[in-house]
């Protein structure tokens, strides 16, 4: 099962002794912690009531937004849970997840204050977890809001033995379009129906901002650097329907050519596709969603390539190229995550448009076959890092 955690007014209830001693407790000597401490306790506040400002007073606790030091001190403050769940872990009080057999565990998920929690499905694991976020809520000030926060279950738990770790969290049930950091926590049959929220947020983005009362400058301002970078970190994770990346693209070019229709017919005295070259090859620079959303796919699937020492790329290896290259790979199974049927996609562009460069005079062992399904021996004239590729879909990009 997971848990996922919502704190209520998130950092406002910091107690100030709890940050010191986890300051000292990570290592950071006296000096440091006290000009830390002066940064937050020297702090003085005001309220405006009507338009008028009531006299100042000084704070007793918590850690001011907006401040440079904010998203510092708000990961130190969550990293003494994340070390307390470790060592709970350590001692069998709760136990993580296996991604597959003779697998490493996964106990929780941070992201600054948003938080997931895994542990087994039981009664037992339930209460000493709750435990552990009362100790925490009591010595960090931290205020876990249980009405806003969700659990969720796999297939395989009883519906009976869910409603009581239901009874016993004091939280209710995670729906299926839940959102964990902007992006859809589950995907059901209808992908369609998973990134609608997303198109209606571009669609809202745009309704706010009249094409008509821009310039040209201007609009080209609203579209690249407003209106496409809310799709980023979707279009970095899944690969979008097309039906929703053409319904973008529509409503982008009934944007540029003021069209009053969202469906993006009217008259337009060039086509859509030679707005979206860069600059040097005489275009403007808008996105083609299908496009960027490859690109971003197969950058990822790059990262996965060669960097495995993250998290979410040893999950991946785990589950489906353990022992083995990602480049190897030549098929997808039928029943993989919509998530991996994606990352195969950018693999199949990686593998299309990567390019070998055998530049060095080191000693190294090509496990990674130059060919897929062809045996390499080993060598010592060179390296096998691929340096560069060269994505036609945007026509500009050199990935390194």
């Amino acid at each position: 099962m997971g848990l996922k955690i919502d704190m209520s007014k998130a950092f406002d209830r910091v107690e100030w002794t709890f940050l010191e001693s986890v300051l000292k407790k990570l290592g950071f000597c006296d000096e440091w912690t006290r000009l830390i401490m002066q940064c937050i306790n020297t702090t003085s506040s005001a309220i405006l009531i009507s338009g008028f400002s009531t006299s100042f007073f000084k704070p007793s606790r918590g850690i001011r937004q907006g401040d440079p030091l904010f998203p510092y001190l708000s990961i130190i403050c969550m990293e003494s849970l994340s070390r307390v769940l470790n060592e709970a872990k350590k001692k069998k009080w709760i136990h993580g997840v296996n991604l597959s057999k003779n697998s490493f565990t996964i106990s929780q998920l941070l992201f600054v204050d948003d938080c997931i929690i895994f542990t087994r499905a039981t009664k037992k694991d339930s209460r000493r977890l709750l435990k552990i976020l009362e100790a925490f809520s009591a010595g960090s000030g931290q205020l876990i809001n249980y009405e806003k926060s969700g659990i969720f279950f796999s297939k395989s738990v009883p519906n009976n033995k869910a409603r009581d770790i239901i009874g016993i969290l004091k939280v209710g049930r995670i729906k299926l379009d839940d959102k964990y950091l902007g992006v859809p926590l589950f995907t059901h049959r209808s992908k369609i129906q998973c990134f609608e929220l997303l198109a209606e947020k571009h669609r809202n983005r745009l309704a706010g901002w009249s094409g008509k009362l821009l310039s040209g400058a201007g609009k080209g301002v609203m579209l690249k650097h407003v209106a496409d970078s809310l799709a980023t970190y979707h279009m970095t994770c899944f690969i979008i329907p097309k039906s929703i990346t053409k319904r973008m693209d529509r409503r982008n070019r009934a944007y540029w050519w003021d069209h009053s229709r969202e469906d993006g017919r009217g008259l337009c005295l060039k086509k859509w596709v030679a707005f979206c070259f860069s600059k040097e090859m005489r275009g403007i620079g808008f996105k083609n969603f299908e496009c960027f959303n490859r690109a971003l796919i197969a950058k990822t699937v790059w990262r996965m390539i060669h960097n495995r020492d993250q998290l979410w790329e040893k999950v991946m290896e785990e589950k489906y190229f353990k022992g083995i290259s990602p480049i190897c790979i030549s098929k997808v199974k039928a029943n993989s995550s919509w998530l991996w049927k994606g990352f195969y996609i950018g693999l199949e562009i990686v593998k299309k448009w990567g390019i070998w460069n055998i530049s060095t005079s080191e000693y190294t062992n090509l496990e990674t076959p130059l060919v897929p399904n062809r045996k390499t021996k080993s060598t010592n004239k060179g390296t096998n890092n691929i340096h560069y590729w060269n994505c036609a879909a945007t026509g500009e990009r050199n990935l390194q």
